[in-house]
Parts: structure tokens; sequence; C-alpha cells
């Protein structure tokens, strides 16, 4: 019985992660919420994951794209490659 409520959980934990992203059907997040009815553990997961999610949004991070990312990366390489030859 344990093992089973332990699979259901991972099972909704993972349907939490893809409905923060709208990656879950509406059936898995009817169950989702189900099983959030009952669960306090999930209901946890449930409430840091949406906040993390609002935090990542609220953040306007924004990336370093590829190419800047890999001529920075050359220019650290070098400047390690230097530091190691003065030594």
């Amino acid at each position: 019985m344990k093992n089973t409520f332990l699979s259901i959980c991972e099972k909704s934990c993972y349907i939490c992660d893809q409905s923060q992203y709208a990656e879950a059907s509406a059936v898995d997040k009817f169950k989702l919420r189900i099983h959030l009815l009952f669960c306090k553990s999930c209901q946890a997961y449930s409430k840091k994951n949406t906040a993390l999610t609002n935090a990542i949004k609220k953040s306007k991070v924004k990336c370093i794209c590829t190419k800047d990312k890999q001529e920075l990366q050359k220019k650290i390489n070098s400047e390690i490659q230097k530091e190691g030859s003065n030594k």
C-alpha cells in the first residue's frame, strides 16, 4: 500500500510540474486536484512549485545567447591558460 501511494505522489509531482508549464492535459490536472485534496505533502510541493514559477516570471531574467556564451567561455579558458603558464 505504501509503495503505491508513493508512486501516486511521484506521478502527481510530475503532473504538477507539467501543469506549471502548461504541458498537462485537462484530465491530468483534474486528477492532480483530486489528489491534492487528500495529500498534504503534495499540497506543499504544489504551493512551493507555484511560488517558484511566479518568482521566475516576475524576475524577468534574460539569458545570454549561445554565441555570446561561447565567446565568454573562450575568454575564460584563455585567462585560465595564461594564469597556468605564469606559475
